[in-house]
C-alpha cells in the first residue's frame, strides 16, 4: 500500500480531515490499485460526512476525479435525510459533474420531495449544470406550480435553444419572478418567435418584466424594424418606474433612426422628467453620436437645470467621431460665447474648461484663454491645464 495512503489513514483515525485531504490530493497524481481506490473513496466520503465546511469544500474537489464509482455512494448520501444538510448539499454539488441517468433521476426526485430550501436550490442548479440531458425532466416539472420558480431558474442557466420552448410556456405565469426569469433568459436567444413575446412583455404589470423586455429588445435593433421598435419603446420613457424609463433611454440610444433621438428629446423637454432620467437621456443622446442627437443636446443647454447642463458639457467631450467632435466643440464654444446666466455657475465653468481640453482642438484656445483669466482659481487651473494639453 502507498505510504501516502497509509498517512492519510493514520491522520483520519485522529479525525484530522484537513491533513487527510492533503494526502488524498497527493494520491491523485499517483497510479493506484483498485483496492487503494476503494480506500481513497471511503476516506473521501468520510470527510464529506464528518468534516467542517472548508474540509468538505476541499474534498468536493477531489471526489469527482475518482470517476463514476463515486455516483452511487453520493446518491446514497444525498437521499439520506439523517445526514447533515450541508453534507447532502455537497453531495449534490459533486453529482453535477456527472450526467448519468441515475444522477438526473435522483436530483429531480430531490427537487420534488425535499422541503429544505437549500437543497431545492442546489438541485435546480445541479440540473442546470447537466445541460441538455436535464432539459426534458426539468420541462416536465414546470407543470407543478410549487417547483416552477426553481425549475425556470435552472432552465435559464442552460444556454441551449432546447430551453426556448419550455420557457415560452411560462412567460405569462402568475408568479412575477417566473415571468422575469423567463423573459430575461429568452432575450439571450435570437429565435424569431421570441421578439413578439418581448413586445408583449412591455405592457406587463410587473416592473421587473418590463425592464427585462426592454433590455431584450435593445439587443434586437438589427432584427426589428427600427420605427416599430421606437414606437413600442417610446411610451416606456414615461413609465412609472424610473428604472424602466432609464433602461428604455439606453435601448433607444442604440437606434440610428432619427425618431429615436426625437423620442428622447421629447421626454427631456418635459417638465415632469426627473433629473435622474434627464441624465440618462443626455448620455443616450451622446452615445448616438449623430448630428441630430447633438443638435438636441445643444437645444437642451437653454432650458435644463445646472446639473443636467453640466452633464451635457461632459458628454460632448467624449465624442469619438472626428466630424462629431468638431460639432461638439462648436456647440460648447457657442455656449461659452453666448454668456448665458449658467456661466456664473463655477462648477459649470470648470467643467466647460475641462471638456474643451478633452476635445483637444486648437479652435477652443481663445475661449480657454478667457477662462484662464476667470476670478475663480479652480476655473483658471482647469483652463490652463486644457491649454497645456492642446499645445502638447
Amino acid at each position: 500500500m502507498s505510504t501516502i495512503l497509509e498517512q492519510a489513514q493514520l491522520v483520519s483515525r485522529h479525525n484530522d480531515w484537513t491533513n487527510a485531504n492533503y494526502y488524498l490530493q497527493q494520491l491523485l497524481s499517483e497510479n493506484v490499485t483498485q483496492s487503494e481506490l476503494t480506500i481513497i473513496l471511503e476516506l473521501a466520503l468520510t470527510i464529506l460526512i464528518k468534516g467542517d465546511f472548508q474540509q468538505r469544500w476541499d474534498v468536493a474537489k477531489i471526489i469527482p476525479k475518482l470517476g463514476i464509482v463515486v455516483i452511487d455512494p453520493l446518491i446514497t448520501i444525498l437521499d439520506d435525510e439523517q445526514q447533515e444538510i450541508e453534507a447532502r448539499w455537497f453531495a449534490g454539488k459533486i453529482l453535477a459533474n456527472f450526467s448519468q441517468p441515475e444522477v438526473i433521476i435522483c436530483v429531480v426526485n430531490l427537487l420534488i420531495t425535499t422541503e429544505v430550501e437549500e437543497l431545492r436550490e442546489m438541485a435546480a442548479m445541479t440540473l442546470a449544470g447537466l445541460d441538455q440531458k436535464a432539459i426534458a425532466p426539468l420541462a416536465t416539472l414546470l407543470s407543478y406550480s410549487q417547483f416552477r420558480y426553481l425549475v425556470t431558474r435552472a432552465l435559464a442557466q442552460i444556454p441551449l435553444p432546447e430551453v426556448i420552448e419550455p420557457l415560452l410556456g411560462v412567460v405569462t405565469d402568475a408568479d412575477v419572478k417566473v415571468r422575469t426569469i423567463a423573459i430575461e433568459a429568452l432575450a439571450s436567444f435570437r429565435a424569431p418567435q421570441i421578439t413578439p413575446i418581448l413586445f408583449n412583455a412591455l405592457t406587463d404589470l410587473a416592473t421587473s418584466v418590463r425592464k427585462e423586455a426592454v433590455i431584450g429588445l435593445s439587443r434586437r435593433v438589427d432584427l426589428v424594424e427600427e420605427k416599430q421598435l421606437i414606437d413600442c419603446l417610446q411610451p416606456l420613457l414615461e413609465d412609472i418606474s424610473l428604472e424602466v424609463s432609464q433602461q428604455t433611454a439606453i435601448a433607444l440610444s442604440k437606434c440610428t433612426h432619427p425618431q429615436g433621438a426625437t423620442a428622447l428629446f421629447t421626454t427631456l423637454q418635459s417638465p415632469h422628467t426627473p433629473i435622474a432620467l434627464q441624465l440618462t437621456i443626455i448620455q443616450s443622446l451622446a452615445w448616438q453620436e449623430t448630428e441630430t442627437s447633438l443638435s438636441f443636446l445643444q437645444q437642451s443647454l437653454s432650458f435644463l437645470e445646472p446639473k443636467a447642463v453640466k452633464e451635457i458639457i461632459i458628454v460632448l467631450a467624449r465624442m469619438q467621431k472626428t466630424a462629431i467632435q468638431a460639432q461638439a466643440a462648436k456647440i460648447l464654444l457657442e455656449f461659452a460665447q453666448s454668456n448665458p446666466p449658467l456661466l456664473a455657475d463655477i462648477p459649470i465653468k470648470q467643467t466647460l474648461a475641462h471638456s474643451l481640453g478633452q476635445l483637444n482642438l486648437t479652435a477652443t484656445i481663445p475661449t480657454l484663454a478667457k477662462l484662464a483669466n476667470d476670478q475663480d482659481a479652480g476655473v483658471r487651473l482647469h483652463a490652463l491645464n486644457a491649454i497645456k494639453k492642446i499645445n502638447q
